[in-house]
């Protein structure tokens, strides 16, 4: 039995053609077939027959190992045309590592021109990083991320060896601002032109204009890689030079399924050198982890969690030397809120009927329907009144679904007894000189709080459809965040988790968060966290939980996230060692931790335990 694998034209250079001989076991192509169609998103492309085919360069190339097992258990052998054999070669020879000590670090980055002077814990971390060929920075928010990655760039790009041409950083659009202050900060005047970030914004056209400019640093956002056309420029970049590829909040491309984190990972066999960032890298399974791996090591398994720690670099809040957060102790901590008469009928009339519909009928087919189910739980406990908007919420809009009488107590009121508690937290802490962060989920309270609710301590608000632009616009996120930041008549920050809870500081002007609702993220709530606990800031920082109270018959959405929470957070831990993970579970709900994810199993579990309840 023999398996020939080439590259089939050089029109084809990104694909690779799989050949099985004539006498190869049925069961072996279609085991084959099967593992290579779940390491690519487009579908395999059949030639003469099933036995011949073609598959994406970096499936192959992410596939050694399964291969190097069939060759060597299943008397498979395989061949490699001129072609491959280069394209591995090259591989194996790629070197983007250097041995040095601490004192040697300090003195390249001065003459490099890097003038910011890094902290013990980020040159320990510089120099682990600088020692391998591809790097994974796990560090907390707060910690020097960035600058670390600018101090690791400048130190190969200046070393003849590696010869780098450039810097692609991929990140979310809140961490645009971030990049550009921290060039402004670690570079002098004389190369800091040099280290420009380019912004790809904009349509495909505008993304190329901007390439062809031939510049040499860019930065880019990860939606953009939704788009095919897209993806294609920054892969023939990568393709013409030798360039240091970074993904900003890498856990973005931990689904496997993802069109954006498989269009990432189909560019991880390019770059010469490649970094990931983030703060918490895992949060709900070894597979979040496995992906990223793959991105920095497409031809390698995936250490189990002792051996993994010899592979990242992560500086915790204790070597930040933060205080502790009080998530307990009074006036912060967990604050009970009692639901209004209608919420409460409200709150019934979606358990009851709905998930006891559900219970013992679960399904791929109505896996949209309860999807739906737990997000308007989730609304109900928030604030019911969005499930009075039809716009923007169609999917759980309930008004052709509650009685009329009902209906309308529940539009007259805007505001939900959660709304003004968390208006009521604020105004206190406002009086007492102190700003406030509130989060919710939900763009509606976001933008109601700040405009309403909230307008006389000059509320300022962040979501979705917040641009990103100069700070002198004052409808950007970068205006929003520096008057909050700056300005001592803006008392509050409303915001919502995608938009807000990566890439921004606000500790060094707030130190109090209420959280309206959280939702099943374990890494959207731990980052939100770290807007007001990071390094340059040790006053205490308090965090205020509101939860829906409901009687011992009926089941808590919110207590079921927090247990939830609970469950991932140690898992994140077995993984990082970190032991304020450990705490931060601890300050959960100590029950029984239940799962939950988009699956039909963890769906089960969450909304059997609803209606075993009743």
């Amino acid at each position: 039995m023999k398996l020939n694998l080439s590259i089939p034209s050089s029109d084809e250079k990104d694909y690779v053609k799989v050949e099985f001989s004539l006498d190869t076991e049925e069961t072996i192509i279609q085991e084959l077939r099967t593992y290579f169609s779940t390491k690519q998103k487009e579908n395999i492309k059949d030639l003469e027959s099933h036995k011949i085919f073609l598959i994406q360069l970096i499936t192959f190339i992410s596939s050694l190992d399964r291969l190097r097992y069939y060759n060597d258990h299943e008397n498979l052998e395989i061949e490699f045309d001129s072609h491959i054999e280069k394209i591995l070669e090259k591989q194996q020879e790629k070197k983007s590592s250097l041995i040095l000590k601490k004192n040697e670090i300090e003195d390249l980055l001065k003459l490099s021109g890097f003038k910011r002077e890094l902290k013990p814990f980020q040159l320990r971390d510089l120099e682990r990083l600088i020692s391998i060929d591809h790097g994974m920075n796990f560090s907390v928010p707060g910690a020097g991320k960035t600058a670390v990655s600018l101090a690791l760039h400048a130190l190969l790009k200046n070393d003849k060896n590696i010869n780098l041409d450039g810097l692609i950083v991929i990140a979310p659009l809140n961490a645009f601002g971030a990049w550009d202050d921290e060039i402004e900060i670690c570079f002098d005047e004389s190369v800091k032109k040099n280290f420009k970030l380019t912004r790809l914004l904009g349509r495909f056209d505008d993304i190329e204009s901007q390439i062809t400019k031939n510049r040499k640093n860019y930065i880019i956002n990860y939606h953009k890689f939704l788009n095919p056309e897209i993806q294609n420029s920054i892969r023939k970049l990568l393709i013409q030079g030798n360039y240091h590829l970074i993904l900003d909040e890498s856990h973005r491309i931990k689904s496997e399924t993802s069109i954006i984190a498989q269009s990432i990972r189909e560019l991880c066999i390019y770059p010469e050198r490649k970094d990931i960032l983030s703060g918490t890298p895992i949060t709900w399974a070894q597979s979040d982890i496995e992906n990223q791996w793959i991105f920095l090591h497409p031809h390698e398994y995936l250490p189990n969690a002792n051996e993994f720690r010899n592979y990242f670099v992560r500086t915790t809040k204790r070597d930040l030397n933060l205080p502790p957060i009080n998530r307990t102790e009074s006036p912060a901590g967990r604050i009970n809120v009692e639901m209004s008469k209608p919420q409460k009928i409200l709150y019934s009339k979606i358990l009851i009927p709905a998930l006891n519909k559900l219970g013992g009928k679960i399904s791929t087919s109505n896996l949209k329907e309860m999807r739906k189910c737990v997000i308007q739980l989730l609304q109900a406990s928030s604030n019911p009144y969005l499930l009075t908007i039809r716009e923007n919420n169609e999917d759980y809009f309930m008004g052709d679904d509650i009685d009329a009488k009902l209906f309308r107590e529940i539009s007259e009121q805007e505001f939900s007894p959660k709304l003004l508690k968390a208006a009521e937290i604020a105004r206190k802490l406002a009086s007492e000189g102190k700003k406030t962060l509130i989060w919710s989920y939900f763009v509606h309270n976001v933008e109601s709080l700040a405009t309403k609710l909230l307008q006389d301590l000059n509320a300022q608000f962040i979501h979705g459809g917040v641009g990103v632009g100069s700070e002198k616009d004052e409808d950007t996120r970068e205006a929003k965040i520096k008057k909050f930041n700056e300005d001592k008549e803006c008392m509050v920050m409303v915001a919502n988790f995608s938009a807000c809870a990566e890439g921004i500081s606000l500790h060094r002007s707030c130190n109090n968060a209420i959280y309206i609702d959280r939702t099943f993220q374990a890494g959207h709530y731990i980052q939100s966290e770290n807007r007001i606990h990071r390094l340059g800031n040790n006053d205490k920082k308090n965090i205020y939980y509101l939860e829906s109270v409901t009687s011992a018959s009926v089941p808590n959405i919110d207590s079921r996230i927090s247990r939830n929470l609970q469950r991932k957070i140690q898992i994140m831990d077995r993984y990082l060692n970190d032991p304020d993970l450990n705490i931060l579970s601890e300050s959960e709900d100590d029950s029984d931790p239940l799962d939950y994810e988009l699956t039909i199993e963890d769906l089960k579990s969450l909304i059997n335990e609803f209606v075993q309840k009743e």
